[in-house]
């Protein structure tokens, strides 16, 4: 967890396909990880949660996000992203690179937008 804590980062990609993920259309998702609390931006509205680490395993619990509605395709980004958020299993960190590994065959991938760690 210590790995964790005090990171904040940028969606880069979804695998196995990236076709959904157009920076130039909205704001790409982050990810800020504190002492067992989860935040960022789902590229229209601020969210927050909570986690667990064990090992490698990952669980992220959703509480909630603000409400403000953005253009048709950064709605549609954000909810898939929050959607699928929890359902992180595993993770790991290479250099400045994040893989979330979710149920199925989804992975998602950040790079580090803060330097603390």
């Amino acid at each position: 967890m210590d790995d964790l804590i005090g990171t904040e980062w940028k969606m880069i990609v979804s695998l196995p396909t990236d076709e959904w993920l157009e920076p130039e259309k909205h704001r790409a998702p982050t990810i800020k990880f504190g002492r067992k609390k989860v935040q960022g931006d789902g590229g229209v509205n601020q969210y927050d949660g909570s986690f667990s680490v064990d090992g490698n395993s990952l669980k992220i619990d959703m509480l909630g996000s603000t409400k403000a509605s953005g253009g048709r395709y950064a709605n549609h980004v954000e909810r898939w992203f929050l959607a699928n958020l929890d359902k992180a299993q595993c993770y790991e960190i290479v250099a400045d690179i994040l893989m979330i590994d979710l149920e199925g065959d989804t992975t998602f991938v950040f790079t580090r937008i803060n330097a603390d760690k």
